[in-house]
């Protein structure tokens, strides 16, 4: 008898033990499947709509992070620009000074000093030069603008103000530590980066901006982005002229899909990525003659420092074409006033689409955490209110955390910048966070609803200024792990139209 009475004990610790084996198991078999498609990623399916076709006489500004990805996204076009007699001019926004790996590479040792991740700055500004020598563009066409490695999202996001810069975890510095940088000693802020950028693009004037794609995974790439449309913005609403209608070409460098197959294929083709291929992006072609790929090639070998630990993640960009995406501002949804109650129920959008697009199930953790999966954003207005509907992969889930970032576009003079966050809690509990000193709305001006699939906003107009057009961007996670985040978009809320990414207003796509 008491064996007996024993047996569902003993039945139910081992049916425990085996379901922990079983977590562990499909954990690991996640990893795995992530690690491989991460190495041999599907070519994507979708061909691009066009190609680009470069003209004589323009003024290209390329941005880069880092020394290199000015080779990887866009050596081509350079080769190309170059020897139509364009200008061109190829702005380093970091030296690269935080990849550890290749620094500790670099100097054989795992115990590094500041002064060695500072001194690896240099090296990788000498590797730049080498590079963009051999693509024709000459040592004064480079700024180095000596912001810190890895730190860009940060200035983007927390470190605005110069009163109290980002400290770099790698050169221990909170002021550019670089003899040549753009802005000598500047500090390590978001308002000092978007100063110097500001002045960069008034001085030279481009008719072609080449940038980072606002869903490059690396978080340097997308806030790269993030600051030049930002800027941009800001130049158009301050007078700027050329800032009105640039075209805007946007290169990708870090997904773990991008580029597929890798390895070096120079005479293989290029596809948008599969993850991306059903998003907002409107993805274009540029072909590289043979010998253009070989130059680039050769270009992506200068870089000896990376080729160690990254050599066929590098080569991977030298194929006969490059391609640029186009994503231009698009116009929120207007409607009448009381269409949209925030009441939980997604039914009172009908008939309004999302206006951006994002891939789901493109990492591990989107896969296994599809509450926290982004699938789209949709934003409205009406006379008074801005509404803000977040669509999951999954039903919300209140161990996440759901924030949405909203940036007025207002004429501004100066890096001025106000930024309001809405931490979303389900079901119902919404933190306000303001970057500046002006006032927030109440709790009760503000209402949130997180039902199913959706998490529905709304708050009123006069809370974000009532601008004419608003930056956005949404982001989930698991207290301070991030599980994903939507590309920022420029919205119009009824203003004039700025630039388009890819086109002007007058001349169609701009893309022949």
């Amino acid at each position: 008898m008491r064996r007996f009475l024993s047996w569902p004990k003993i039945n139910r610790r081992r049916l425990w033990r085996a379901l922990k084996v079983l977590v562990l198991a499909v954990g690991l078999i996640a990893l795995a499947l992530g690690a491989f498609f991460y190495f041999f990623p599907r070519p994507g399916r979708v061909s691009p709509a066009g190609e680009i076709g470069l003209q004589a006489g323009k003024r290209v500004l390329v941005l880069a992070p880092h020394s290199d990805d000015e080779t990887l996204g866009a050596g081509g076009l350079i080769i190309q620009a170059r020897r139509l007699g364009d200008e061109v001019r190829v702005v380093l926004a970091t030296n690269g000074d935080g990849f550890r790996y290749a620094v500790e590479d670099q100097y054989r040792r795992l115990r590094l000093t500041p002064a060695q991740y500072i001194q690896f700055g240099y090296v990788r500004q000498k590797e730049s030069l080498s590079a963009l020598a051999l693509m024709g563009v000459a040592k004064d066409e480079v700024i180095f603008l000596g912001y810190p490695d890895r730190g860009l999202s940060h200035l983007w996001l927390d470190q605005w103000s110069s009163d109290a810069p980002y400290v770099s975890p790698y050169t221990k510095a909170s002021h550019s530590p670089y003899v040549n940088s753009f802005t000598p000693g500047a500090p390590y802020s978001g308002e000092s980066f978007l100063a110097d950028l500001e002045e960069v693009m008034t001085a030279y004037q481009p008719d072609i901006i080449v940038m980072p794609h606002p869903s490059d995974a690396h978080p340097d790439h997308w806030a790269l982005n993030a600051f030049a449309t930002y800027a941009l913005n800001d130049l158009r609403q301050n007078g700027q002229t050329f800032a009105a209608n640039p075209l805007v070409y946007l290169y990708l460098v870090h997904r773990g899909d991008w580029p597929a197959p890798k390895g070096l294929h120079l005479k293989g083709i290029l596809a948008p990525p599969t993850t991306l291929d059903d998003t907002t992006t409107l993805w274009h072609s540029m072909p590289d003659p043979a010998d253009v790929t070989d130059l680039k090639y050769k270009a992506v070998l200068a870089y000896r420092s990376q080729l160690t630990i990254m050599r066929r993640f590098l080569t991977s960009f030298a194929r006969a074409n490059e391609i640029f995406g186009a994503l231009g501002e698009i116009p929120a949804h207007h409607v009448e006033d009381g269409r949209i109650t925030v009441s939980g129920d997604p039914r009172q959008w009908a008939g309004l689409p999302p206006q951006l697009l994002d891939a789901t199930g493109d990492t591990v953790a989107r896969r296994l955490e599809g509450s926290g999966d982004i699938k789209t954003l949709s934003v409205a207005y009406d006379s008074t209110h801005l509404f803000l509907l977040l669509q999951l992969r999954r039903p919300v889930s209140a161990d996440l955390t759901y924030t949405i970032r909203l940036i007025p576009l207002t004429q501004t003079v100066g890096p001025v910048r106000r930024q309001v966050t809405l931490k979303v809690h389900p079901p119902s509990r919404v933190e306000l966070v303001n970057s500046s000193n002006q006032g927030l709305p109440g709790q009760g001006d503000v209402i949130v609803k997180a039902v199913r699939n959706s998490v529905e906003v709304s708050l009123p107009l006069w809370a974000i200024g009532s601008p004419p057009r608003i930056y956005v961007n949404a982001q989930t996670g698991l207290a301070n792990l991030g599980i994903d985040r939507s590309a920022w978009q420029v919205m119009g809320l009824g203003g004039s139209g700025g630039f388009r990414s890819g086109s002007r207003p007058d001349q169609g796509t701009g893309i022949e």
